[in-house]
């Protein structure tokens, strides 16, 4: 019982590394660009599908439709998306 509580430990302290070294590297990305880590995602989904639908958008992004109209608003607001 002991050995897998310590392969669990192991294994929640990788993923908490993986987090850490995600959540630096989005901040050094939004550090260069001004974008967010989700508003470059939907740049990036926008460019390959410019037709996408806002619920389109949102279920490609994991996220809620009222989230990516969030996200959108403040990437019209920058005059880097428009919606149609």
């Amino acid at each position: 019982m002991e050995a897998k509580i310590m392969v669990i430990a192991d294994i929640v302290d990788n993923v908490r590394r993986v987090f850490q070294i995600l959540n630096e590297k989005s901040k050094q990305v939004e550090k260069q660009t001004g974008l967010t880590s989700p508003q470059l995602w939907a740049i990036k989904l926008m460019a390959e599908h410019p037709t996408l639908r806002v619920s389109d958008l949102a279920r490609r992004m994991y996220l809620h439709p009222a989230t990516v109209v969030g996200i959108l608003d403040r990437l019209e607001a920058r005059g880097l998306a428009r919606r149609s």
